[in-house]
């Protein structure tokens, strides 16, 4: 509407502007004729002859302005007209999806490289568009992501009947959850033997031959001395699958839309490689293409640890959060391209002994994450 106006009001703006000019002409002739028959004592029609010969530059003058102003004016109407084929090109959805995928996808591009001097900085950034455009099968995002870590002395020299040295461990407490969305019309093929795994690994020298084509949701490190490694496997290599989910308290639920249900834990192993425990799949995860994961848990790790926290699929506003005791020193690696953001100074309080890292609104890519190293201080060393 307010285009439309706008056009009226130049137009109107033209044709006033004409008016006035015809107007000073008309003044002039009528001035001219009268001082020369008063002043000049000339006949009418002499001054009809003076007027005639006049007028020829005049009217030379009068087309020469014509045809520029009318030129000028084409422009300006051709230029409101581009202005408005592109604002109703770009800034219709309906109207874009008129045009090939081919035709959006070089659109998409050119746009960016018009948008961004650089032509390294364009190449990256029109190339990372590109690389989404066309959902592949597989491509999965992650939102609602909110990991969070309490690390605490052991209070007890006991973990599931097995003595700990509190001396070389201390005790780590996890939670995470986050909604998986495949931004694709088929999920992975099932097999009605698949399962949600678990692992806690003791050695990630063959991790690969443990979880291939095996549908791991989650794994951590747990690194314990070379002493309570062995004892725990020795312990618990025929233990029942309920004792090992008690050993390190693991809880799971899945939950899709307002449903939230604990998965049931089908079987549970310990061997030199880890500990891997086993949930059905078929609660709200098979063949879904949004569910939701919560995992919480409790473990002893050796002091020098590095406890990760590692984002291999797309994730949307993360929230990492990790709080120490008194007598830890938690350094933390980031390897997420956002520098400020990430940076110590921005996310750690000494005073409150805490890492709060709160990616509002942003995108993560893979790989992103960060590491912690965690250290007795020195003074509590001995």
């Amino acid at each position: 509407m307010k285009n439309t106006s706008d056009k009226k009001y130049n137009a109107q703006r033209l044709k006033n502007a004409y008016m006035i000019v015809y107007l000073i002409v008309g003044t002039v002739m009528i001035a001219g004729i009268v001082f020369l028959m008063v002043f000049k004592n000339m006949s009418f029609m002499d001054i009809v002859e003076e007027i005639s010969v006049n007028l020829i530059g005049v009217f030379a003058g009068f087309i020469v302005f014509d045809i520029v102003m009318n030129k000028l004016t084409k422009e300006a109407n051709d230029f409101e007209t581009s202005q408005k084929i592109v604002e109703s090109l770009t800034g219709d959805e309906d109207m874009l999806k008129l045009f090939t995928p081919k035709q959006r996808e070089e659109f998409a591009v050119k746009s960016i490289r018009s948008l961004v001097e650089d032509e390294d900085v364009s190449d990256i950034a029109a190339g990372t568009v590109t690389r989404y455009l066309t959902l592949s099968d597989g491509l999965r995002i992650r939102k609602n992501f909110n990991y969070s870590f309490i690390l605490e002395d052991l209070t007890s020299s006991q973990w599931g009947g097995i003595r700990v040295n509190a001396d070389e461990h201390f005790l780590v407490r996890e939670s995470l959850s986050y909604e998986v969305r495949y931004k694709t019309e088929k999920v992975r093929d099932w097999n009605s033997s698949d399962k949600l795994l678990i692992a806690f690994l003791f050695d990630n020298s063959d991790v690969d031959d443990k979880l291939r084509d095996r549908v791991c949701i989650f794994r951590e490190n747990l690194n314990l001395t070379d002493e309570l490694t062995k004892e725990v496997i020795e312990r618990y290599a025929s233990e029942s699958k309920e004792n090992i989910k008690e050993l390190l308290g693991v809880d799971l639920f899945v939950f899709n839309g307002t449903r939230r249900e604990k998965a049931d834990l089908e079987s549970a192993k310990v061997d030199e490689s880890g500990i891997f425990l086993e949930y059905d799949s078929s609660l709200y995860v098979r063949e879904q293409l949004e569910y939701g994961i919560d995992i919480t848990f409790e473990m002893p790790m050796i002091w020098g640890s590095l406890i990760s926290v590692i984002l291999s699929d797309i994730t949307f506003s993360p929230t990492i959060t990790l709080n120490y005791a008194s007598n830890m020193n938690v350094e933390m690696i980031p390897f997420i391209n956002l520098e400020e953001e990430c940076s110590t100074s921005n996310i750690h309080n000494p005073r409150q002994r805490c890492y709060s890292l709160d990616l509002k609104d942003k995108w993560l890519f893979p790989i992103s994450g960060m590491v912690f190293k965690v250290d007795k201080k020195k003074d509590h060393a001995e």
